[in-house]
């Protein structure tokens, strides 16, 4: 089984259009249903299954006035490599054509590192900050992390959290203007490349508040990262799991009184047999789990779908179904 963490990295710069055979209106590119192309950077996903698969759209393919060259060509390759892991081409046979490009055995080989998928003789049609141009095409990069539990976790030093709001709080950053919940803490360790840590923030009837990715470090080994919310903030007790390449190491516990003001409780390591852990692991993963957790309120049946997850294979599948019933 492949375990392994992938991340997007996006263009600092605005997309210059130049001349190509054909321009297209959008793309997206995905990992095994998990989208890096998301912009503003939280593109990163976690891979659970035993091997990868891709998928590549591109909608609304026009010719421009002069075609050259009438295919459009797609390449993904890894930095330092000679060789292209991927090379696909396509010729398109109306104006708005669209090409779906499936990847199943040609990107199952991926290992930890940096690629870069190519578009050659396509643009889009509007300024792109996800893409870098390069003369008659663009190209988008990714990066391939090596999955946490085959890491060292670090700990939590000084651990504090607040709401922001806006620009009521006159001490944030330009990162804060948005409402949501501020977690910084200091860690143990240094981050690296390699190292992708994020937070997952849940209610007490364990519905899914929001999530927050954290790529680096600020002065002094302080992480900070923002728990935006489509819920309001309300008084009561939060748990926030923080996850390194995909793997939760640590709970903190946090309280909100109902004058806004943010206390942190315990701070506790993650145990792989809990079943919170397996909430804070696969909560983005499983679409019947994804559903639950949105769900305000039934933290009893949320808890009996965690504890069926830890069961052995047979009797797992027979509480599923039974549960999967009571959801439909």
């Amino acid at each position: 089984m492949k375990n392994l963490t992938y991340m997007a990295e996006t263009s600092d710069a605005a997309f210059n259009i130049e001349e190509a055979g054909y321009s297209f209106n959008h793309i997206e590119f995905n990992i095994n249903d998990r989208s890096l192309m998301n912009y503003p950077v939280s593109a990163y996903a976690y891979h659970y299954e035993d091997k990868f698969e891709g998928k590549l759209s591109i909608s609304g393919i026009k010719t421009r006035e002069r075609v050259e060259d009438n295919v459009i060509k797609v390449s993904i390759h890894r930095f330092g490599s000679l060789k292209n892991i991927v090379e696909k081409e396509y010729t398109p046979e109306y104006e708005d054509d669209d090409w779906l490009l499936l990847l199943h055995y040609e990107i199952d080989d991926l290992t930890p590192g940096l690629y870069t998928l190519c578009i050659e003789n396509a643009t889009p049609q509007m300024p792109d900050l996800r893409l870098h141009g390069d003369g008659t095409g663009c190209h988008f990069s990714f990066r391939i992390l090596p999955y946490g539990d085959d890491l060292k976790h670090p700990t939590l030093k000084n651990t504090k959290a607040r709401l922001c709001k806006g620009n009521e709080d006159e001490r944030s950053e330009s990162d804060d203007t948005r409402k949501g919940l501020i977690i910084a803490t200091t860690m143990s360790m240094p981050m690296t490349d390699n190292d992708l840590y994020d937070v997952c923030c849940f209610d007490s009837s364990l519905m899914l508040m929001g999530n927050a990715a954290k790529t680096k470090v600020g002065n002094k080994g302080v992480a900070r990262a923002i728990v935006q919310s489509a819920y309001a903030w309300t008084e009561g007790e939060y748990y926030c799991f923080v996850r390194h390449n995909g793997v939760p190491f640590t709970k903190i516990t946090i309280g909100i009184s109902s004058e806004g003001k943010v206390m942190v409780g315990s701070i506790e390591t993650m145990e792989a047999s809990s079943p919170l852990y397996i909430m804070a692991r696969r909560a983005d993963s499983i679409a019947k789990m994804q559903d639950l957790l949105n769900a305000a309120g039934c933290r009893n049946i949320k808890e009996l779908f965690l504890i069926i997850q830890t069961l052995d294979p047979d009797s797992s599948a027979m509480y599923k179904s039974i549960l999967q019933s009571l959801l439909a």
